[in-house]
C-alpha cells in the first residue's frame, strides 16, 4: 500500500509539473483531473487544455522503458474513442467552450527518464521547451529513485 501511494504521488507530481509547463507554454485555460461521465463509469483525465476551439486531452504515464510505445498506444485507445471525444465536448459546452476538435497528448516516460518520442513531439507542438522537458525528465528520475529506495526499505523489513 505504501508503494502504491508513493507511485500515485509521483504521478500526481509529474501531472502538476506538466500543468505548470503547459500553462507557461500555451497561456491557455487548463483543467486538472476533470471527470468525464461514460456509459458505465467515469473517465478521469489528468489534464484538459482548451485553446483556439481545440481541446487537448493530456494524460501522464510512467512506464517501463520496454513498454513506452505500448503505453502510448493504450492511452490513445482509451481516450481516443468516439464516445470519449463527444463526452469531452459535452463536458466543456456548459462551461462556455465551443470545441471543434479534440487532440490527444500523452506524456509517457520511463522511470529512468526516457521520454517517449511521440510524447516529446506532441509536447513540443504545444510549445513546451526542451528545458521544461528536461526538468520533467529529471523530476521523474528523482521521484523514481525515491520510490525505489522506499521499496527497498519495505522489502528489508
Amino acid at each position: 500500500m505504501a508503494t502504491h501511494n508513493a507511485c500515485c504521488a509521483c504521478h500526481n507530481c509529474l501531472a502538476k509539473l506538466l500543468v505548470c509547463q503547459l500553462r507557461r507554454a500555451t497561456g491557455s485555460e487548463i483543467m486538472m483531473e476533470p471527470s468525464e461521465p461514460l456509459e458505465e463509469s467515469f473517465c478521469k483525465l489528468d489534464i484538459l487544455i482548451v485553446k483556439d476551439r481545440v481541446a487537448y486531452v493530456c494524460d501522464v504515464a510512467v512506464s517501463l522503458e520496454s513498454w513506452l510505445q505500448e503505453t502510448w498506444l493504450l492511452k490513445r485507445d482509451r481516450y481516443g474513442a468516439g464516445g470519449v471525444v463527444s463526452n469531452i465536448q459535452n463536458l466543456l459546452a456548459p462551461l462556455g467552450y465551443t470545441v471543434e476538435m479534440v487532440m490527444q497528448i500523452w506524456m509517457v516516460i520511463s522511470s529512468r527518464g526516457l521520454l517517449c518520442a511521440r510524447s516529446a513531439a506532441d509536447l513540443r507542438r504545444l510549445r513546451v521547451s526542451n528545458i521544461s522537458l528536461g526538468y520533467l525528465v529529471t523530476t521523474t528520475m528523482a521521484r523514481s529513485l525515491n520510490l525505489y529506495e522506499r521499496r527497498k526499505l519495505i522489502e528489508a523489513m
